[in-house]
C-alpha cells in the first residue's frame, strides 16, 4: 500500500504493529492504525465491515527428544491445533515418508507420534501434510503428529501455519519441526534406535469472535461505481513481524519466499532494499490499466 523508499520510512508498519494474529487485540489495533492511516493519505471511503474470526492462541510449548538422548528440539504448534495435556505427551515416534507410507506403516502407528519426514519438491505437495496429517494421523491411532516445516532451506528454523480437521471427531496435537530434525528422527529410526519424545502444548481454541476486514476506495472519474478490487490480508502468524507473509505478493524473488514465511526470520530485513518499492509500483500500475480498460475482463459473478 505504501512505499518504503528512504530508509527507514514505514518501518513503524512491521516495529509497531507486530504480529496480528487473528481475532487478538493486536489485529484490531493494527486495523484502527490502517483506518487513521488511509484516512490521513486522503484515500476514498474508508471503512471496515465485520467479519466472523477463529481464535487460536499458542501459549507454552516444547519439544524434548528423551530416547536416544536428551535433547530439545525447535518447534512452533501449527494453528487451530489442540494442545497437549499438562503435563504433555511422552511417546515413540514413527517416521513416515507421505501418506501412503503411513499406510505401509499403520500397525505400528497407534499411540506413538507420526513424524511427516515429505521432500519438498513444491507448495502444493509440501503442504497436505501439514493441512491433514493429523486427522490422516489420527486414523491409525497416533496421538500426535510432527510435520518437516514448509520450506526447501532451512537454517534449523521451524515454521508454523494452518491445518484443518475437517469434521474429524478425533483430534490430535500437530506441530512443525525443522528439516533437520526431521531428517535426524529418520537416520535414528533408519538406525533401528528407538526415539522418544516429550511434547507440550498449551495451544487453545476459543469460540469465534467478531474482527473487521478494511476497505477504502480509490474511486474513479469516469465510472466512479464501477470496481476493481485488489486485496490482501493484515492478520498474520504470531512469530515474526509478518513483513514478508503479508507483503508476498510484492516480492521477488518468489523462490526464496519459503525459506522465511511463517517463521521467526519473517522480517523486513529479508526483502531486498528497494525492491518492495519496484514491485509496488508495477502492481500499482497493473491494478491501474485494468480498472481503466475500455472493456470488462472476464471475473465471477457472485
Amino acid at each position: 500500500m505504501f512505499s518504503s523508499t528512504g530508509e527507514g520510512k514505514r518501518l513503524n508498519t512491521t516495529s509497531k504493529k507486530l504480529q496480528h494474529l487473528s481475532g487478538s487485540k493486536q489485529l484490531e489495533d493494527a486495523i484502527d492504525w490502517m483506518l487513521e492511516v488511509a484516512r490521513s493519505e486522503g484515500l476514498d471511503n474508508a471503512y471496515t465491515e465485520d467479519v466472523t474470526v477463529p481464535v487460536w492462541v499458542r501459549n507454552n510449548e516444547s519439544l524434548w527428544m528423551t530416547r536416544p538422548r536428551l535433547q530439545e528440539l525447535n518447534m512452533l504448534a501449527l494453528g487451530r491445533s489442540v494442545g497437549t495435556p499438562p503435563g504433555g505427551i511422552r511417546a515413540e515416534v514413527l517416521v513416515v515418508r507421505d501418506f501412503k507410507d503411513l499406510e505401509r506403516q499403520a500397525k505400528k502407528a497407534a499411540g506413538k507420534i507420526v513424524v511427516y519426514n515429505s521432500r519438498w519438491r513444491n507448495y502444493h505437495e509440501a503442504v497436505q501434510y501439514r493441512m491433514s496429517g493429523a486427522v490422516r494421523a489420527a486414523k491409525v491411532g497416533a496421538v500426535a503428529t510432527l510435520v518437516s516445516s514448509l520450506t526447501p532451506f532451512s537454517l534449523n528454523t521451524p515454521h508454523t501455519g494452518y491445518q484443518t480437521y475437517g469434521k474429524s471427531l478425533v483430534k490430535i496435537p500437530a506441530a512443525y519441526i525443522t528439516v533437520e530434525d526431521a531428517a535426524m528422527l529418520e537416520r535414528m529410526q533408519r538406525r533401528g534406535q528407538k526415539v522418544e519424545v516429550v511434547l507440550t502444548m498449551g495451544a487453545q481454541n476459543s469460540p469465534a469472535t467478531t474482527s473487521r476486514n478494511t476497505v477504502t476506495e480509490v474511486k474513479g472519474r469516469e465510472w466512479p461505481r464501477q470496481v476493481v478490487v485488489v486485496s490482501g490480508h493484515l492478520d498474520s502468524w504470531d512469530v515474526g513481524q509478518g513483513a514478508l507473509d503479508d507483503g508476498g505478493s510484492l516480492h521477488s524473488p518468489d523462490e526464496r519466499y519459503f525459506w522465511y514465511h511463517h517463521s521467526h526470520g519473517d522480517t523486513l530485513s529479508v526483502i531486498e532494499s528497494g525492491l518492495l518499492d519496484l514491485c509496488l509500483a508495477v502492481w500499482t500500475v497493473i491494478a491501474y490499466v485494468t480498472a481503466d480498460i475500455t472493456h470488462n475482463l472476464p471475473h465471477l459473478s457472485l
